[in-house]
């Protein structure tokens, strides 16, 4: 009788955890070209949880599974911005020597994406000069250097149309990460 009183219990307790859970609210990050802003909004209201003020246009956002980070790219300054996901503030900055051309203009680290256990953060390079995607460690906090042992590497060429002759990045290999 006893085992059977614990096991209802139990299975309401976790009932009323799911019930709690799909009751909560979810919040929106939009990211603003005009005014160069981040902003976290209430979608059922419209109203601004919080704002962070980046300082050019933010392109793309990624963010962690738990909602503690908010990764935003900002191509135009070259760097990617990192958020703390429950105040908005900057808690740092990815930047790579791939997020900048020979010329010393911005390379534009544009699209991103988390890998399904949010340790790496993959951030494309729009106007790169060798096109590619730059590895970031998000628990160590770093990039990962290109030719980084096991299969990774840190920067992983884009594919390159080729129309005629050889391309000039025809002999670089591409490698994937399976670690995550």
């Amino acid at each position: 009788m006893r085992s059977r009183l614990i096991a209802a219990v139990t299975l309401v307790a976790g009932a009323a955890a799911i019930v709690a859970a799909q009751g909560r609210a979810h919040t929106l990050v939009v990211l603003s070209h005009s005014n160069h802003t981040v902003y976290e909004m209430n979608p059922a209201t419209g109203a601004v949880v919080h704002e962070f003020v980046a300082p050019d246009q933010p392109h793309e956002a990624a963010i962690t599974a738990d909602g503690g980070t908010v990764f935003a790219s900002v191509p135009a300054a070259g760097f990617v911005e990192i958020l703390d996901g429950r105040t908005f503030t900057e808690k740092g900055r990815i930047d790579s020597d791939h997020f900048r051309r020979r010329d010393g203009k911005p390379a534009s680290p544009h699209g991103m994406g988390l890998n399904a256990d949010n340790t790496k953060l993959y951030i494309g390079t729009e106007n790169a000069d060798v096109p590619g995607v730059v590895v970031y460690d998000v628990k160590a906090r770093r990039p990962l250097p290109a030719g980084a042992s096991g299969d990774r590497q840190a920067v992983l060429p884009a594919p390159q149309r080729q129309p005629r002759g050889r391309h000039r990045h025809q002999d670089r290999s591409n490698s994937q990460d399976h670690s995550g």
